[in-house]
Order: structure tokens, then sequence, then C-alpha cells
């Protein structure tokens, strides 16, 4: 029995894709989490909290926490987050930016589901207005469903607080 070469192609190429998916899914299986903030604007930020926490507050897991300074990428692992027996986790962050006497505090989300996911947040200015974009994904094409945090945020450190953009 001989094969043709186009079916050895044909063969070879199903092997090769389904081998990628294979390994995609063993390393999302077996790796953390990690956060990319992205600050696109002059102002400093004096200190940025990014936690997994329950209805009481209580912090189930740490993403980030330090500074980030104007024009900066910085980007950090963590490890897996057990939401366990926790009950209504969420998404805290605390952003105080230089200059200004207090910080924002922003909790949203509901995470029904152990994290190790990514997780992005933007800050950027337009128009005069300050913003913050925050995702929490999960799986290999950043799922949102699981956290329900997929935001765009208005910033308004004056008053310490912040709207809904869109």
């Amino acid at each position: 029995m001989k094969i043709s070469k186009t079916k050895l192609v044909i063969y070879f190429l199903i092997f090769t894709v389904l081998a990628g998916i294979i390994i995609m899914i063993s390393v999302e299986a077996f790796g953390g989490g990690n956060i990319k903030i992205r600050n696109k604007t002059d102002k400093k930020i004096k200190s940025l909290e990014a936690v997994v926490t329950d209805e009481e507050t209580i912090d189930i897991g740490l993403m980030y926490e330090g500074p980030v300074g104007a024009n900066e990428t910085v980007k950090a692992d963590f490890d897996k987050i057990d939401i366990g027996t926790h009950e209504d986790a969420q998404l805290y962050l605390g952003i105080h930016f230089e200059g200004y006497d207090n910080k924002i505090e922003i909790a949203e989300g509901w995470i029904s589901k152990d994290f190790k996911g990514n997780t992005d947040i933007d800050i950027y200015e337009e128009d005069g207005m300050l913003y913050l974009k925050v995702k929490m994904g999960t799986a290999l094409f950043g799922s949102t469903k699981d956290t329900n945090v997929d935001e765009t945020y208005i910033l308004l450190p004056d008053e310490a607080d912040y709207d809904y953009a869109f």
C-alpha cells in the first residue's frame, strides 16, 4: 500500500496542528497567571494594587502591588488564585496617583472559578479624560466568562472616584 505525497502532507499538517493544540492546552493548564499594566500617561502612579478579594474584602490572591512610572509598562507573574469556598470573589483595584491625596478604589467582576489567566490594565488619556481599561481573561483566547471583568472607566483622581466610560 502506497500513500500519495498529498495525503502524507495532509496527515503531517493535521498531526502538527493537533500537537500544537495539545502543547498550548498543557502550558495553559500548568502555568500561573500574569498581569500587564500599561501606564500610557505622564502621571506617575504612586501605588497600584490588583487583588482578588471576597465579599468581606479578604484577600484571596495578590496579582500586583507597587508603583508604575509614567509611560511605563509593568509585567508580573502570580500564582494561581484559588477561589475555593470564597463567595462573590471580585477584582479590587486601588490606584493612587502621585500628587493626589487619595486613591481610587474599584471593585469589579464576579470571579466564579480559580484564576490563572491574564490580566491587562491600560491607563491612558483621551480628549482630556483619564481612562482605565481592565480585562481578566482565562484560557487561550482570553475569555471573560468566568471573571466578568472587561470594563473601561473614567478616572477622576481629584475626587478619588471613577465612572463607567461606555
